[in-house]
Parts: C-alpha cells; structure tokens; sequence
C-alpha cells in the first residue's frame, strides 16, 4: 500500500467516525457540535480530495452544514409529478431534491 491509499483510507476513516458523532449528537439534540463535526468533515474532505458517499451528501445540508435526520430538524415531501424527494432544512429553509 502507497503512501497516497493510506491517506485516503485514513480520512475515510475520519469521515465516517466524524459522521456517526454528529448522528449521535444531532439525535442527542446538541445540534451546534454536529454542525461543528460537519464543517470538520467536508474539510478533510475536500483537502485530501476524498468523495463523500451519497448517502452522506443527501444527509447533509449544503447551506447551514445541518446533519438532516426526518422528524427532528428537517421535513420530507414526495413530488410524484416530478419524481423526487424534497428534504427541507428546519433551521435555514433549504431545500434538497433527490431524484428517484
């Protein structure tokens, strides 16, 4: 293993760790640390140029950096004519579409 695998799979490793904390604290209610572990996240991220997963990507809002979890800080409609799924932030009104 190269020096550049081992570094990805290290912040890969970060990133999940990183994820779960701000699930546990999002669902805790401690939304400010969650927001926190986002920001730490998306910045490992993109320096080590590692792509989040999708499932990752639609969870997290791209404007207040909010951990999306239904029910707690977000609401979900379905829009059958045009097929997708709406998620809209509680905290600052954004909107994220997933097409299915």
């Amino acid at each position: 293993m190269n020096r550049k695998e081992l570094i990805k799979q290290v912040g890969n490793e970060r990133i999940q760790i990183l994820f779960n904390a701000a699930e546990k604290r999002t669902e805790i209610g401690d939304a400010a640390l969650a927001k926190g572990y986002i920001k730490r996240l998306r910045k490992i991220s993109t320096h080590y140029k590692i792509k989040l997963s999708k499932e990752m990507k639609n969870r997290i809002c791209k404007k207040c950096n909010a951990l999306l979890i239904p029910g707690k800080n977000c609401s979900i409609k379905i829009v059958s004519a045009h097929r997708y799924v709406s998620y809209e932030c509680n905290d600052c009104k954004n909107q994220i579409h997933i097409f299915y």
